[in-house]
């Protein structure tokens, strides 16, 4: 590890790997990975455009990186009202942890990974000064050129970006829990008015089911709790003893004024520049493709204005699916489409 870099990418999620991957190798890298082995609250379901997209840079996701069982359909439950779909859908069922650490290895040799944590950030003539912690303790500071902010929402880069300004973009808190399996596999998108105006998940994985949602701050972990008390004594899903706990917050656009993209030397990527859908909260493959788009733009002598113009569709393409959002999130509108049986299976 050297003192001072041309680029310092904060995060290792899919937006700083795929940026890692494609960045010219005479940038030198440093990439933090401050997450110390943790697990981020995920279903983990791999969805087709994210494989579309790795189809097209020629990868494949490997078969280590899969887990049965295979997604045939996804459940849509209404706990206020007690009404239910199964929908077709064809996602791959991975483990999120192998996955990114999968994506971590497809980087350049011009690529230092180490296990830190950015908890200050300085500007100083024509340089970032970062200073690192690690997970003993230690700390240390290291310098960069141009820095990016990879590490999701509550990114330090984003607010930095944002110091002096107040940052809108609408936030939940997302929290997530793991459990031996005890009955029939299955995944399901459940909807419940009176614990959150967002969604929950409930997803196996081999011998293991994962139940998590997004909640609004005040009140998360209760809330929380009385969703997964209702699905205990009015669904009759056993849940049991808690293998492990996790959670973070989770953005969900709105307007376009959202999306951070940096100031020409500070960017953002993935869900910390607002990357995000804002009906699923499918972020993997957002995060890689602004991930590809950044390292691709810096082969230009305006970095900022070539990244822009390579991620407005995707920002066009997140805004377009407010209108999708009523016919999910209103309890009314959603049971028509539910009573309707619209794309659903017989």
């Amino acid at each position: 590890m050297e003192s001072n870099y041309d680029i310092i990418v904060v995060g290792a999620g899919p937006a700083s790997s795929i940026f890692c991957r494609y960045i010219s190798n005479r940038y030198s890298v440093l990439r933090l990975d401050g997450s110390f082995g943790r697990e981020k609250p995920c279903g983990g379901l791999l969805a087709p455009q994210s494989v579309s997209f790795l189809k097209e840079m020629d990868l494949c996701v490997p078969d280590e990186v899969m887990v049965e069982p295979r997604v045939r359909h996804i459940r849509t439950m209404d706990l206020g009202t007690g009404r239910e779909r199964n929908y077709p859908r064809n996602y791959v069922n991975m483990d999120r942890k192998k996955f990114d650490n999968w994506l971590k290895g497809l980087s350049g040799d011009n690529v230092v990974t180490v296990p830190a944590k950015a908890v200050n950030i300085r500007k100083g003539r024509n340089q970032y000064i970062v200073s690192l912690k690690f997970e003993d303790g230690l700390q240390r500071k290291v310098t960069c050129r141009y820095l990016v902010g990879a590490d999701g929402a509550g990114s330090i880069v984003r607010r930095e970006l944002f110091k002096g300004r107040k940052d809108a973009i609408k936030h939940y808190v997302s929290i997530q829990e793991r459990y031996r399996l005890k009955d029939d596999e299955i995944f399901a998108c459940i909807f419940d008015r009176e614990t959150s105006p967002s969604c929950s998940w409930l997803f196996t994985k081999e011998d293991e089911i994962s139940f998590g949602g997004a909640y609004e701050p005040q009140g998360a972990r209760d809330n929380f709790e009385k969703q997964k008390k209702k699905l205990s004594d009015d669904q009759g899903y056993r849940l049991g003893e808690v293998l492990e706990s996790s959670a973070c917050m989770i953005y969900r656009p709105r307007r376009r004024s959202d999306f951070m993209l940096g100031d020409g030397t500070m960017f953002l990527a993935g869900e910390a520049a607002g990357f995000i859908s804002p009906t699923s909260f499918e972020g993997i493959s957002y995060a890689m493709k602004t991930g590809k788009a950044l390292a691709e733009a810096f082969d230009s002598e305006d970095i900022l204005s070539s990244y822009g113009k390579k991620v407005k569709h995707l920002q066009g393409d997140i805004l377009k699916k407010r209108f999708k959002r009523p016919f999910m999130y209103d309890q009314l509108l959603r049971n028509l489409v539910l009573i309707s049986g619209i794309q659903a299976e017989k």
